[in-house]
């Protein structure tokens, strides 16, 4: 069976972000419904950095 290979800091990070992003959309789509969800507020719940 062939290893895995390992990931490095910055694919962690942003697989990290990217999850953290889904997360926090989802839970503001139940919340507030798709139309009353922005992006600006799904990066800040987040806690990503916008620009």
């Amino acid at each position: 069976m062939a290893e895995r290979p390992t990931l490095g800091l910055r694919e962690r990070k942003k697989a990290r972000t990217r999850a953290a992003i889904q997360t926090h959309a989802l839970r503001l789509f139940r919340a507030q419904g798709y139309q009353s969800t922005t992006v600006d507020r799904s990066s800040r719940c987040g806690r990503l950095p916008v620009r």
